[in-house]
C-alpha cells in the first residue's frame, strides 16, 4: 500500500513540476517534474510511514 500511494503522489508531484518546468521549455520541465517526482516520492513515503503505522 506504502508504494501505490506513494506512486501516486509522485506522479502529481511529477505533473506539476511539468507544469512549472514547460515556462521555460521542455527540456526544463523534463528535469524539474524528475526532481519534484523523487521528492514527492520521499515526501509520501515518510508521510504514509508514519500515518499508516
Amino acid at each position: 500500500m506504502h508504494r501505490l500511494l506513494g506512486y501516486i503522489i509522485a506522479s502529481m508531484f511529477s505533473a506539476i513540476g511539468w507544469k512549472l518546468g514547460m515556462l521555460m521549455g521542455p527540456i526544463p520541465a523534463f528535469f524539474v517534474s524528475l526532481v519534484f517526482a523523487g521528492g514527492g516520492l520521499y515526501l509520501a513515503r515518510r508521510w504514509l510511514s508514519t500515518v499508516l503505522n
